[in-house]
């Protein structure tokens, strides 16, 4: 069975996360860096069985706050695209399927699995929706919950370094919500990439630093 079936909710995750649609030249633009260049790929793949014509471009290096970065680049583009355009963020976060909600997450969620002080390990994950605002991530929180199941709390982003500001938030997920969503997108995890399996790792293995 094709994907097209699947087309608005993909869609939907794309634009929701890392996705960028460039009106004036009808062009939903996908940039990650050099390391997820597989995943690139992965997604490209998925809008060439949507119907749209995509490309990969040259390898650009930046400077950012947090030092120099490669990035990679893709483009898909297709004049049904237009009607995207006029989506409201509602209107996305409505189209959104399990499909789409694996893409959102691989783009921009965070499992964290750490050790405390007391030996126990502790298990939760963020969805980085700090550019949406407290009112955004409510709208997303009502969402997830009604379409999903998936209970989030609402988290000021205080710990993002040079970006810490009172006004980003974020989405919390507890280890339970976390296996919700994993249950919700399981049946697609075999077509991912191996090098992003890491977003859906929950094993009892520490992966990131006290500090």
């Amino acid at each position: 069975m094709g994907i097209l079936h699947l087309k608005n909710g993909v869609l939907s995750g794309m634009i929701l996360g890392d996705g960028h649609l460039a009106k004036a030249s009808v062009v939903l633009q996908l940039k990650h860096t050099l390391p997820q260049f597989n995943y690139l790929r992965f997604k490209l793949g998925l809008l060439d069985q949507l119907g749209f014509t995509c490309r990969t471009s040259n390898i650009t290096r930046h400077v950012t706050t947090f030092g120099m970065f490669e990035y990679c680049h893709g483009t898909a583009t297709g004049n049904n695209l237009h009607e995207y355009y006029m989506y409201s963020f509602s209107q996305l976060l409505s189209e959104l399927n399990s499909l789409g909600l694996l893409i959102w997450w691989l783009d921009d969620g965070c499992l964290s699995v750490h050790q405390k002080s007391s030996g126990s390990i502790s298990r939760f994950g963020y969805l980085n929706t700090q550019g949406y605002g407290l009112e955004g991530n409510q709208l997303i929180r009502n969402h997830l919950y009604s379409k999903f199941g998936i209970e989030t709390t609402i988290h000021v982003d205080s710990k993002s370094g040079p970006f810490t500001k009172q006004d980003h938030h974020r989405l919390y997920l507890n280890a339970t919500n976390m296996r919700r969503l994993i249950d919700i997108v399981r049946e697609f995890i075999p077509w991912i990439p191996k090098d992003m399996l890491y977003k859906l790792n929950m094993r009892y293995v520490a992966n990131r630093r006290e500090d």
